[in-house]
Formats: structure tokens, sequence, C-alpha cells
């Protein structure tokens, strides 16, 4: 994989997408030390202050077209908790949460047929201020040098991704209970209604039972009741 390092960029995935169009798809990282205009889901913005996160966007060909792309994020997430710690847990669908505090977030935009994935993803190195709800730093469970922690992080996506090339989340559905997030939990789904987590499928969709009996989930925002 190449890796492409950067003191300050707009937004990694911004660039990835270029490469994509001026390079092909080569398998790359594109790493900046800090954020101006970073994404995250649904459209939020998500900014890094210098050497304050790992902020990382990785361009990735697979074969498969994008109907059978299913839980990649959560295969992503999974593969970058074990990296990080014993303790980190994976929020479904795109959440790594420490001491259930959002620790980093995963992005992934689909691109052509067959797929090139663009896997953006940002960890907190240290507790970012003036956010709400409160963030966590990895300096809470760990203290890790930055270029060896990316280097651990990019080596184990290497492995994973190959994985997911060839059987899909169903190959990663054996590791997910020991870093669910929710199991067990009861949630609030999209705002209207409540509901208690119950695993994920081999398709990475969430089950959550309900009180009509239970209901998978392809996409719904999902936030754990305390």
């Amino acid at each position: 994989m190449i890796v492409e390092h950067f003191d300050e960029l707009d937004s990694t995935q911004t660039l990835a997408r270029e490469r994509l169009v001026t390079h092909g798809r080569t398998p790359r990282a594109i790493v900046a030390s800090r954020q101006r205009a970073g994404r995250g889901t649904h459209g939020r913005s998500w900014h890094t202050e210098p050497d304050g996160a790992i902020a990382c966007t990785v361009i990735w060909p697979f074969a498969r077209g994008a109907a059978q792309m299913q839980g990649l994020s959560l295969a992503v997430g999974l593969t970058l908790a074990v990296a990080l710690h014993p303790d980190v847990r994976v929020k479904w669908p795109n959440d790594l949460i420490q001491a259930d505090r959002k620790l980093g977030g995963i992005l992934i935009e689909l691109s052509g047929s067959p797929c090139t994935a663009l896997i953006g993803f940002g960890i907190n190195l240290i507790q970012p201020h003036g956010i709400d709800p409160p963030a966590i730093g990895l300096d809470s469970v760990r203290h890790a040098d930055r270029a060896s922690l990316l280097d651990d992080l990019l080596a184990a996506l290497e492995t994973a991704l190959p994985r997911f090339e060839q059987n899909g989340f169903a190959d990663f559905t054996a590791d997910w209970p020991a870093r669910d997030a929710l199991s067990g939990r009861t949630v609030r789904v999209d705002g209207t209604y409540n509901a208690i987590a119950r695993g994920v499928d081999h398709l990475g969709r969430l089950t959550v039972e309900t009180s009509e009996g239970l209901v998978s989930l392809v996409a719904a925002q999902v936030r754990p009741i305390p």
C-alpha cells in the first residue's frame, strides 16, 4: 500500500477521491496530521488539531459490486478496535467507543463497479475539547507513537480487507460479540422508538428486539439510553 503523509489537509476523503481519478484503484492511504474540513456521517463536520488525532482515508479496490459490500464499516471498525486496545468497542454502524465515549469514527464511500472503497477513519489520540457529547482520546488507555500506531492500523486493514473480499462480513461475525458496544442495551432508534440491541447478522444488519418482535436494521441512527 502506498502511504502519503500530509501535515494539513482540508479532508483526507476529498484528496482520496482526487487520487482515485488521477492514479486509479491502486491501494493507497492518505494521512493528515490535521484536517480543516473533515467529514463524518450524515454530513457532520470533523476537524482535528495538529497531531491530536489520526485522520486517514484508504483507497481499496474490490472485485465485489456495491450490493455485496454490506457490513464493510463493521469489519473495518472491528479490525481497528482490535488493533487499538482490548477495551475499545464498536458501536453499530461506524463508531469506535472507549468507556462509553466516542474515540473515533469510520466513513465509507463506494465508487464504480466493481467497487473501489474509500475507507475514511479518524481516531482521537488525545481528548478533543468543545465537542458535545464529550469524546475521549486513546491516551486514556494507551500511549503510542503516532507513526507506529498508524503502521499497526494499516497493517491490520491490509490483512482484513482481503478477508472481506472473500467472505464478506460473515468472516467477522464470530469476533463481533466481544467488541459490540450495544449488545443487550436499550437503544433509541431514529429518535422514534426504543428497542433492545441483540447483535448483528452475517450481513452486518443490527438486530433489535421491539414490542412486536425482532427487527433487522440496515441503516438507522441508534443511540444507547443510559
